[in-house]
């Protein structure tokens, strides 16, 4: 899988006119259940278990695998706090950072049909 990065306006109107992609969440229930999202054929997030929000932990999880750079690049600058591991932002909701790792990911939450990203 190739990595994405951020675009302009332009460069995003550019890569639209020349790329479809379909972004598609698949969900089981069997087990204690697992939420999937597909880019293709390639799984690109993904969550499992129960009690919690799963489809807005594998849209995170994409999101961190689609844009790792920037988000790690954000999060080592906005997340503050005085663990010595994992910090979050209070700018940007669901941003984390690990310090002790140098591990920085991003955790959504999904209200209804909406999901909401910083």
């Amino acid at each position: 899988m190739s990595k994405q990065t951020l675009l302009t306006i332009a460069q995003q109107k550019e890569w639209c006119a020349n790329n479809v992609t379909t972004l598609e969440h698949k969900w089981s229930t069997r087990g204690y259940g697992s939420s999937r999202i597909f880019q293709g054929i390639t799984c690109i997030g993904k969550a499992t278990g129960c009690g919690y929000d799963r489809y807005g932990a594998a849209l995170g999880d994409a999101i961190t695998n689609l844009f790792g750079a920037e988000i790690h690049k954000l999060a080592k600058r906005e997340c503050k706090g005085r663990r010595r591991n994992y910090k979050k932002s209070e700018k940007f909701y669901g941003l984390f950072y690990d310090a002790t790792k140098d591990h920085a990911w991003l955790m959504v939450r999904a209200v209804k049909h909406a999901c909401v990203i910083f």
